[in-house]
């Protein structure tokens, strides 16, 4: 996969996100997320950590999609040239904090548009938030797929690591 392909999948998940969001459908292919899901997904996360009230997720998810267009993609990824050279990926360990919804996804950012792939540890507390961006991501790509792995234990396999939060 190359840059423009991770910089679309990345757009797309924005776009994706803008639209259900903004309390409407949206279906691409054989992809499709509605309006009545998300906010089903948003409403419920409180349940899981407290802090996680539905404007803070609703919050957390507008900063997200506000940013991810594909000419701030692009722009970003121009800064670093080598990105558009073909890549051997690597497996990244990201252990993410949870105290705050996403906490941890622009490290799954920058993991996955560099063509790397995403081991990430996530938070006790973090509420189902990665796996939601992963399976969109994974619903947009199917190449993410075998990208990205969510776990809760020990972190075994990596190649390098992010290490973000106090422990």
């Amino acid at each position: 996969m190359d840059i423009t392909e991770r910089i679309d999948t990345f757009a797309a998940l924005g776009g994706i996100l803008r639209t259900v969001l903004g309390g409407a459908d949206s279906k691409s292919g054989s992809f499709s997320l509605t309006a009545a899901d998300t906010e089903s997904f948003i409403g419920s996360r409180h349940l899981l950590n407290e802090w996680f009230t539905a404007p803070n997720v609703r919050l957390a998810l507008s900063a997200i999609a506000r940013e991810l267009t594909a000419e701030n993609l692009a722009h970003w990824c121009s800064l670093y040239p080598a990105l558009k050279e073909p890549v051997t990926p690597r497996t990244i360990g990201v252990v993410m904090a949870g105290n705050i919804p996403l906490a941890g996804f622009h490290d799954m950012l920058s993991v996955l548009i560099t063509g790397n792939r995403l081991l990430a540890k996530t938070s006790s507390r973090d509420a189902g938030m990665t796996g939601f961006i992963a399976s969109l991501l994974a619903g947009i790509n199917p190449g993410l797929s075998d990208c990205i792995v969510i776990t809760e234990d020990v972190m075994h396999g990596f190649d390098a690591v992010i290490a973000t939060g106090s422990d």
